[in-house]
């Protein structure tokens, strides 16, 4: 299926971070847990978001007050998931050490 247009909706949005841990990032903490990103690729749902994350990236260490409120943005999507049917913010157990 393609990736859908940025001006589009789809009725089901699946957002991976892509990731396991802050020991692999594949680019930086501002590009992974960018706002912008994050909430681009889950506006675009009509029906159902589903966020794919480890929860290691939860205890990723951050070095600016940015930093942190970008993790932190992570936590209210999940937060935010928590009792709802059309937000599901999915981490695997099996990856936390």
């Amino acid at each position: 299926m393609p990736a859908i247009e940025p001006s589009e909706e789809a009725p089901v949005c699946i957002v991976s971070m892509a990731t396991s841990s802050g020991e692999e990032l594949p680019r930086n903490i501002e590009f992974l847990f960018s706002v912008n990103r994050l909430n681009v690729a889950i506006s675009r749902a009509q029906a159902l978001s589903i966020v794919i994350a480890s929860p290691r990236l939860l205890g990723i260490q951050c070095h600016t007050i940015e930093q942190m409120r970008l993790v932190n943005a992570l936590f209210a999507v999940a937060e935010y998931a928590t009792g709802r049917r059309d937000f599901v913010c999915a981490a695997s157990s099996s990856m936390v050490p």
